[in-house]
């Protein structure tokens, strides 16, 4: 994978650089990778299959991400707050070998993905009716997460955020623009911490870039300061 690739050439180049900060720890470049490496040799069999990764925006979803793309799978980011007729129509539509929570499960009825290069497979939130999927390309979002960073001047130390549920496809910009670019990503989970904690956070950690979706909005008013 051409993803794969790109983040495992700074893994090379800047292995003791922070990959990912969250409340509960970091991860350089070189633990990240050889966590995603482990996490995958938990997924034998995943070849062509989908993993359900039902997690929070955190350093488990990176590991499991990667692990799943190493591991020849293709990921399905699942809201770990997804009603359960939700979960339940993933699972019938997509019938993914593992689905991944705070614990790893094997799934019987396993079926394989049609062989189209397929990295993500993500639901929209049904909103207007039944959530329908969409699917990336390994090529795809690997060319808009790169016209991304080069858009916001993504490099080696820029802090970038991530905010909100991994099950939103934005969350493809900001992780893979952030590490096939040697940068950080900062996570904070504002459904567990709340709004006001997040300014706080956000005061704390000098952010260079802040990158919201409309759902960060709708958890209450809460003013962001300028960020160096």
């Amino acid at each position: 994978m051409f993803t794969l690739k790109a983040i495992q050439h700074q893994v090379l180049d800047r292995p003791d650089n922070l990959a990912v900060v969250t409340s509960s720890g970091c991860l350089t470049y070189a633990e990240l990778w050889a966590r995603a490496e482990s996490a995958s040799r938990s997924l034998s069999g995943a070849q062509g299959m989908g993993v359900a990764l039902q997690l929070p925006n955190s350093a488990e979803f990176l590991i499991w991400l990667l692990g799943t793309w190493m591991a020849g799978g293709v990921a399905i980011p699942v809201d770990v707050e997804a009603p359960s007729g939700v979960v339940a129509g993933i699972r019938r539509k997509t019938k993914p070998r593992y689905w991944i929570t705070e614990s790893v499960v094997s799934l019987e009825d396993a079926a394989l993905l049609p062989d189209l290069k397929l990295a993500n497979i993500y639901y929209t939130s049904g909103s207007t009716g039944t959530p329908k999927a969409v699917m990336q390309s390994d090529q795809g979002i690997a060319h808009f997460a790169q016209l991304f960073a080069k858009t916001l001047g993504i490099q080696p130390g820029t802090k970038v955020s991530w905010l909100y549920s991994p099950a939103f496809s934005a969350t493809m910009m900001d992780v893979l623009g952030t590490l096939m670019n040697g940068a950080c990503i900062y996570a904070f989970d504002l459904r567990k911490h709340g709004v006001h904690h997040g300014a706080q956070w956000l005061r704390t950690v000098q952010l260079n870039i802040l990158h919201t979706v409309p759902s960060v909005f709708r958890t209450g008013y809460v003013y962001f300061p300028p960020c160096r």
